[in-house]
């Protein structure tokens, strides 16, 4: 089995703040401008608008937002940054 990763290069920070729909659809491509090639997955998800902030009175509204995995083994080959291999389920 191949476990996949979201990483913030690819994603943003703050990737706590992720959520993936329970029927999304994914997609498998082939990412040529990662590391030579590998098979990337994309989908849509959500992110909280407030991921940034500790504490609100206001009710959040998710913004969609494209979403890239890649295999768990290639990860922290960009740089620093948060990495995640669940997100929450909506």
């Amino acid at each position: 089995p191949v476990v996949y990763c979201f990483e913030e290069p690819d994603n943003g920070a703050h990737l706590s703040a992720l959520a993936l729909p329970r029927h999304a659809a994914l997609t498998a491509r082939q990412a040529p401008d990662f590391l030579g090639c590998c098979v990337a997955i994309e989908t849509t998800g959500t992110r909280d608008a407030f991921a940034a902030t500790l504490y609100s009175a206001d009710a959040s509204t998710p913004a969609a937002v494209p979403l890239r995995a890649i295999p768990y083994g290639l990860w922290a080959n960009r740089g620093e940054g948060e990495m995640r291999i669940w997100l929450r389920e909506t």
